[in-house]
């Protein structure tokens, strides 16, 4: 009677770095829940690029359109700004990541100012 047990091998997972055992030879992840952490990592910094440009048009109308600064506008801006902080593709970045410097930096600060220029006017 031949032997159907497979052989098995360590593998170190691409994610957290624990060693795990497998059959396959091309196995990357100790389980799915790392992989999935893994796509994570991978897809986020897209993702936030994808929503950027939405929020920098709304503060360049904010900017640069008469009238058109009020403190609802500046309040909306200001949600969508939390929205996208507190999105899971965003919270996946790391933290030296230069996107989390630029939103929470660059965009958070334009948004101080005109609200700064809308509270002096």
């Amino acid at each position: 009677m031949e032997n159907n047990k497979r052989l098995t091998t360590v593998q170190i997972c691409q994610h957290c770095g624990k060693e795990f055992e497998t059959q396959r030879r091309d196995a990357k992840y100790c389980s799915n829940a790392c992989r999935q952490q893994a796509y994570l990592v991978r897809s986020a910094p897209d993702f936030v690029k994808k929503q950027l440009p939405y929020i920098e048009d709304e503060l360049r109308s904010l900017e640069t359109r008469k009238g058109y600064l009020t403190r609802q506008n500046i309040d909306y801006v200001f949600e969508k700004i939390k929205e996208l902080a507190n999105h899971w593709h965003y919270r996946k970045l790391p933290n030296d990541h230069a996107l989390v410097h630029y939103v929470e930096v660059t965009l958070v600060k334009r948004l101080d100012v005109l609200r700064a220029r809308l509270l002096n006017n």
